[in-house]
């Protein structure tokens, strides 16, 4: 089971062409390495990002200089963040719904926002569906990052946009779009261990 996992994992990505034979074979046996020794690929994955971080010319230039610029660069992903004047009219096409009615939907953990310098709320563009609603699969995720990673809401956007070896290599955003939920869900699961 654990050697199908392995596979699974290095095959995420067409990493042969991108990395070369002998590169794709090392980053294989250290994830079966790792797996037989019982470390998570969450753990493992926890690793593998701070020491590729830790080789990561951080500049300004880059847009990654200050938590600001990080923060904004995450916020405006995907299309953006509008207010909640503009994200009641995306839940529901074409009149919208109460502010009062978004403002629940965000309580109860189905429509993603977070609170803004003003008060307010920033809501991404990029968890409504175009007909209005939010990307099936959404809400089960939220609701799973947040027991499983935490409830600070940027969890959530940083879960969502960055490319998972779980999800074929892609954003779990770009997996729910394609109806792969179990996928996800195995995502976080694996990002709690």
């Amino acid at each position: 089971m654990e050697n199908n996992r392995v596979r699974e994992f290095a095959m995420a990505e067409p990493a042969g062409e991108q990395l070369g034979a002998f590169v794709e074979q090392q980053l294989h046996a250290l994830v079966e390495g790792a797996l037989h020794v019982g470390v998570s690929m969450g753990r493992l994955s926890q690793i593998m990002g701070r020491a590729v971080r830790s080789q990561m010319p951080f500049k300004v230039a880059t847009g990654y200089g200050t938590s600001d610029e990080g923060l904004e660069s995450l916020l405006g992903a995907e299309g953006g963040c509008v207010e909640v004047e503009q994200a009641r009219m995306l839940f529901r096409k074409p009149g919208g719904v109460t502010r009062q009615a978004l403002a629940a939907q965000i309580r109860n953990g189905n429509v993603l926002a977070c609170r803004s310098g003003g008060g307010g709320y920033a809501v991404p563009v990029w968890q409504f569906r175009p007909e209005g609603g939010v990307v099936a699969g959404l809400p089960e995720t939220l609701a799973a990052v947040s027991e499983k990673l935490g409830a600070e809401p940027l969890t959530a956007f940083a879960f969502l946009l960055q490319a998972h070896p779980l999800t074929g290599g892609r954003t779990p955003l770009e997996a729910l779009k394609a109806g792969q939920l179990a996928a996800v869900l195995a995502a976080v699961d694996a990002d709690a261990r």
